[in-house]
């Protein structure tokens, strides 16, 4: 994939950065894919994200760039 979401798991603050690719929009889903987070970034090639209002447990995080849609699988400490 191009994009890397770190640390996962996440206590807080989740990082993104792509490679070859800048970010239009992440939506973070919980696992039965309600949108608990979205937003714009700008089109940066990195982002951070605050998770620290969520609860433990996992998400999908959707990130939609210039070069296509990834979706990564974080864990939420």
């Amino acid at each position: 994939t191009f994009s890397n979401v770190y640390p996962n798991p996440v206590v807080d603050f989740a990082s993104i950065s792509l490679i070859d690719a800048t970010i239009n929009a992440i939506t973070v889903m919980d696992i039965n894919g309600r949108v608990v987070k979205s937003g714009n970034s700008n089109e940066l090639a990195t982002a951070k994200i605050d998770l620290s209002d969520l609860t433990a447990g996992i998400y999908l995080m959707k990130i939609e760039t210039d070069k296509g849609i990834s979706t990564e699988k974080i864990i939420k400490k």
